[in-house]
């Protein structure tokens, strides 16, 4: 396997980082960011649109750019390094790639133009209020005399929901598979409520109480929940490297420049040895979403990948971010300061979908039937 960047890669990151560093409000020296309707930038959603970053996995012939996951992965590295308030992993990495490849021709054709223009955001709904394994579901959908569906249950953590245009909603059927449909949140019997997230994000709960559903809002194919999980915490995974890698470039520069008895504190044995942890940790978070990302993209059996790829995700991204801290002294801590942003982003990306010790157990329970 061969890791070094294409060109279109290459464009993509550097775009996406030119985008989120210039037009974004987020930017590193900008105060706190409020909650709620605020949080969303839309400037920044507006300029990915224009320069064609939300279709990067969507095919050409609704708008895309027609390239994969891992184009889409450079920019959400970006995303993360900026602290981007957008939702681009759940609209352009997830939600609107799985109506692109499940989705029937008349679907793709109404929705993804507008997804790829920045008009349509669309979610996904994987969580339930039982717990953090997604892949089980008690959300119901009964079938009508329409050939359509009915559905009712409850989901939470659904990213961006307040704002979405279609949610993405994992259902049983009763029958052997899981399936996914395309839920407007304005169709009767919906409920959007807003929650409170550990770094503001925006995210709602979802209730469903007979919501109808007609024939073509359910996605097609093999095992789609599946697939949605495995973009979906991956996508995660490339945001947590970028909030990493950044956390550590901060702490670099501080180290550095940050006196003690007449020498920078970089060149402290402690510190320096925390740091090259800090480092070892970053290029762990690298090298197994960037493995993640290629098998997915070369259409390899993914197995564990996936899984390894959370964990240190979300090991490895807490270690940084609390190194990041602990070498700052007391301005890691001053809400002033925006590495306490990088902290609460990286604790959010640790939990979202599973923390580290989840996919863990994932792995070793895959090992245990083999």
């Amino acid at each position: 396997m061969d890791f070094t960047l294409t060109e279109e890669q290459v464009a993509a990151a550097s775009v996406a980082s030119d985008i989120f560093g210039r037009v974004s409000a987020s930017r590193v020296d900008a105060p706190p960011p409020p909650t709620g309707d605020d949080w969303f930038d839309r400037d920044t959603w507006r300029a990915l649109a224009d320069h064609n970053l939300l279709g990067l996995a969507i095919a050409g012939d609704v708008g895309g750019s027609d390239l994969g996951i891992l184009e889409i992965t450079s920019a959400l590295i970006e995303q993360g390094k900026h602290l981007g308030r957008v939702p681009l992993a759940v609209t352009a990495a997830v939600g609107g790639p799985a109506i692109d490849i499940f989705a029937d021709a008349e679907r793709r054709e109404a929705i993804l133009p507008g997804v790829v223009e920045g008009r349509t955001i669309v979610s996904v709904a994987l969580v339930e209020p039982q717990g953090y394994d997604p892949f089980t579901v008690t959300t119901t959908a009964h079938p009508t005399d329409d050939d359509g569906w009915r559905l009712d249950g409850e989901k939470v953590c659904v990213p961006f929901g307040q704002f979405a245009d279609l949610i993405l909603v994992p259902a049983s059927t009763g029958q052997s598979s899981t399936g996914v449909f395309i839920v407007d949140p304005k169709t009767a019997g919906v409920t959007i409520t807003e929650l409170a997230t550990t770094n503001g994000q925006p995210e709602a709960s979802l209730k469903l109480d007979g919501v109808a559903v007609d024939a073509g809002g359910l996605l097609h194919g093999d095992d789609v929940l599946g697939w949605l999980i495995e973009r979906a915490t991956l996508a995660g995974c490339a945001v947590q490297l970028g909030v990493a890698e950044q956390a550590l470039q901060m702490t670099a520069a501080y180290t550095s420049t940050r006196e003690q008895f007449g020498k920078p504190i970089a060149m402290f044995q402690a510190v320096l040895l925390s740091a090259a942890d800090a480092f070892l940790s970053v290029e762990c978070i690298r090298s197994t979403l960037w493995q993640a990302a290629w098998l997915i993209s070369v259409g390899r059996p993914v197995g564990n990948a996936v899984s390894v790829a959370k964990f240190y995700a979300s090991e490895g991204g807490q270690r940084v971010t609390a190194t990041a801290q602990q070498l700052h002294g007391g301005i890691g801590v001053d809400l002033d300061y925006p590495l306490h942003r990088y902290t609460l982003w990286s604790k959010y990306n640790e939990l979202a979908l599973g923390s580290g010790h989840v996919h863990l157990a994932r792995i070793g329970a895959a090992l245990a039937k083999q």
